[in-house]
């Protein structure tokens, strides 16, 4: 499950739990933050990439599945200034980003 601030959210694909990482693929995270979003680089099984002109390490490499790249949601989410939070009773994901 993913809350977009406060708000369920329906993606088009599912989450991957890989590498005890959660990944989102990647034009479904470009939908979500298109408006923090302004450039981004990566390559498949790369352990870093860069968002809006600065370099992140990754927790866990860039992955392909199924035909999609699917990155970590924390790692991009936290980039664009956004907290993310697990709620272990309702086994959802949380996602705020600040103001």
């Amino acid at each position: 499950n993913l809350l977009w601030n406060g708000t369920p959210k329906k993606l088009e694909g599912e989450m991957l739990l890989e590498h005890n990482t959660v990944y989102v693929e990647a034009t479904q995270l470009a939908d979500l933050y298109k408006d923090a979003l302004k450039d981004w680089r990566f390559r498949i099984g790369e352990w870093g990439m860069r968002v809006n002109g600065r370099h992140v390490e990754l927790p866990s490499p860039v992955l392909m599945k199924g035909g999609g790249v699917y990155l970590p949601l924390r790692a991009v989410s936290e980039t664009l200034g956004a907290q993310v939070y697990w709620v272990e009773e309702s086994q959802t994901i949380s996602v705020l980003m600040r103001s």
